[in-house]
């Protein structure tokens, strides 16, 4: 009943909501079949609602005749995740109760992704770029053009790419800069943070010049000198529950380097929702590890079924720069081979690292079938 009072509350309490459910497309129309028809039980549970949900479901389904036939596609998954996002934390129900246009576009994000099966990268979502490559990008890129797994077509589907990378810290200060200077299309910057000189031994795109600096503008700095035609997208705000779906859905990638846990989860569980591939990384002291979560693989909370600081680096935490150096370079690695189709994903393996004992290994991690995020 509480996702179907807050569902109430999103489409019913403000009629202008119903002018944007009038233009929605045919995938929202789908998804939104996907949570109320296709378990008869469901139809039990909204005759129990109110009369304003019945009217707005009957503005949806039965003022456009083709929308019927909709019906008979729908499956729960979606459902599944929707319950995660508005009923498990009880915080999102006081959100909703704002009924924000804001969470309105972010609730149609969820609903409009379109149900398909992903393999062993993200090709068949990423359009290859139509332009021939300058003679100056061709000497730019020369190295990586010359590898036969991304030649040519890969180098042109780095440049179609759209990659969001959230932390320009430790981690994202390697993946920054290797994503930049591989090629990627576009680059999103999402960090709150400002430079602070401890920051200086790990996270070498910030200067000691750039101290008390918001450090996206600050690598971003660096990134524009380092290759000028790559897009970059800067976001200072702190990412959370109200914005993260309208910040991650431009991207084809999402890379997590942020580290603190309660974030991590937060873009685990959106990227599942959304199905968005992202890619893992987490540091403390000498190891690491590295994992990619596409929609159908095992993701964070498959792994790390418990919210705890072990999933992250903790602000307090002793590390060696070059620890999160390593990870971040590794986190590159992956969102280049998942653009361009080469070698194999860390997609249900955990790489984990130890540079201590210089000693470096994978374990095999499945999709757990009582996964929240799934």
């Amino acid at each position: 009943m509480a996702l179907l009072r807050s569902i109430c509350i999103i489409f019913v309490e403000n009629k202008q909501h119903l002018g944007i459910i009038a233009q929605a497309s045919l995938a929202l129309l789908r998804s939104i079949c996907i949570i109320f028809v296709e378990n008869k039980q469901h139809l039990g549970i909204i005759a129990q609602a109110s009369l304003a949900l019945l009217r707005s479901i009957c503005i949806i389904f039965v003022e456009n005749k083709q929308h019927l036939g909709i019906i008979a596609q729908a499956s729960l998954a979606l459902l599944r995740s929707i319950c995660i996002i508005f009923v498990e934390n009880k915080l999102h129900l006081g959100i909703i109760a704002q009924a924000s246009l804001a969470l309105l576009r972010s609730f149609c994000i969820i609903f409009v992704v379109k149900k398909r099966h992903v393999a062993t990268n993200v090709l068949q979502k990423i359009p290859i770029s139509l332009a021939s490559m300058t003679s100056e990008q061709k000497q730019r890129y020369d190295r990586q053009l010359r590898l036969p797994e991304v030649g040519d077509e890969g180098q042109r589907r780095l440049l179609a790419a759209r990659v969001l990378v959230v932390g320009a810290g430790g981690l994202g200060s390697a993946v920054l800069y290797y994503l930049v200077a591989a090629g990627v299309g576009h680059v999103g910057i999402v960090d709150s943070d400002c430079v602070d000189v401890s920051n200086l031994q790990r996270q070498i795109l910030h200067f000691s010049g750039d101290v008390g600096r918001e450090k996206a503008q600050s690598a971003c700095e660096k990134l524009k000198a380092l290759n000028p035609e790559v897009e970059l997208s800067v976001s200072d705000c702190r990412l959370s529950a109200e914005n993260v779906a309208e910040i991650i859905s431009p991207y084809d990638v999402v890379v997590d380097a942020v580290d603190n846990a309660d974030t991590k989860y937060l873009l685990n569980d959106w990227c599942v929702a959304m199905r968005k591939p992202l890619v893992h990384g987490a540091v403390g002291g000498f190891s690491g590890n590295v994992m990619t979560i596409l929609p159908e693989s095992a993701c964070l909370r498959c792994v790390f079924p418990y919210e705890s600081r072990s999933a992250s680096e903790a602000d307090d935490k002793a590390i060696l720069g070059a620890t999160a150096g390593v990870a971040g370079c590794l986190q590159a690695a992956e969102v280049v081979k998942l653009v361009t189709g080469a070698g194999n994903l860390l997609a249900g393996r955990l790489l984990s690292f130890d540079l201590l004992a210089m000693r470096f290994s994978t374990v095999a991690v499945a999709r757990r079938s009582d996964c929240r995020a799934h």
